[in-house]
């Protein structure tokens, strides 16, 4: 399959329109929420948050992440372009007691990594990735606002997986532009975007043999993949082996600036990468 490109502008204009992934959107209390909260597991059990980090979520979405971080007693500048869902993460971070942890930010990621030279000791681009125009190069920013030993903690879609080759099957026989918001990687390509910019990078999976799917769009067989979601859940949280990780439909990185971030070297293109439905493919 041929690679699949954004337009930049195409995609503030998606992920910014009032409604829009709002109304789809839903990894606390959707079919699949079983899935994602094994997200939350993995970092809460594989990812030190220094005493009083200076943490940055970005596309925090409807919050998830800026929360757990708040919960850890840090300070969060959580940052997304949809106003919708930063009213979605307010309400819920007050909700929460955790209002006054957590600033929100209205601007896109670009625009707020640069120039942050050195100012964060962790980011999380959790269920974002996919949706970047420029991954790679958003990794880069991600090194220069990082201090020396900070950490960047990310999740994408594995072009490995289950899911990943039957989205290869079947979304080049869809019709609807609409679906192709995200875009699985090779998770070799992912690690050699971190590495080259001065990061050491572990990976861990989640969903071995979940699809992942918009519930939106695949409807009528929601309730059997949220099941199989929360079955393979009670089996196994999540898999640490590299290989292993690999292959799941998510992949959670952890990623730590283990040299000064400079030019990024050369890399391998997206190539091969084929488009994927959904938020963080999903």
């Amino acid at each position: 399959m041929s690679e699949i490109h954004f337009d930049p502008e195409k995609q503030r204009a998606y992920f910014s329109k009032p409604g829009g992934i709002g109304e789809w959107w839903r990894p606390e209390d959707g079919l699949y929420r079983h899935h994602y909260a094994r997200e939350l597991q993995v970092i809460e059990e594989q990812l030190v948050v220094p005493e009083a980090a200076r943490v940055a979520d970005l596309g925090t979405g409807q919050g998830r992440f800026a929360r757990f971080f708040a919960r850890q007693g840090v300070h969060v500048t959580a940052v997304d372009i949809s106003e919708d869902l930063l009213t979605i993460a307010q309400e819920r971070a007050s909700r929460e007691g955790l209002r006054d942890r957590i600033d929100f930010v209205h601007q896109g990621i670009e625009e707020f990594l640069v120039g942050r030279h050195g100012a964060l000791d962790v980011i999380s681009l959790m269920e974002v990735l996919d949706h970047l125009p420029d991954p790679a190069g958003v990794i880069a920013l991600c090194a220069k606002a990082l201090r020396p030993g900070g950490q960047l903690v990310l999740t994408f879609v594995s072009q490995a997986s289950l899911y990943g080759h039957l989205a290869a099957l079947v979304l080049p026989r869809t019709r609807s532009r609409d679906l192709r918001v995200a875009r699985p990687y090779p998770p070799s390509v992912v690690a050699a975007w971190l590495e080259s910019v001065g990061f050491q990078y572990r990976p861990f999976g989640v969903g071995l043999l979940s699809i992942i799917a918009r519930e939106t769009v695949a409807a009528p067989f929601g309730p059997v993949l949220g099941s199989l979601c929360w079955l393979e859940g009670r089996l196994k949280k999540y898999y640490s082996h590299r290989a292993l990780a690999s292959r799941c439909v998510h992949v959670v990185g952890i990623a730590r600036l283990v040299r000064e971030a400079g030019p990024p070297t050369e890399t391998p293109s997206l190539q091969r990468v084929s488009p994927s439905p959904g938020r963080s493919a999903p």
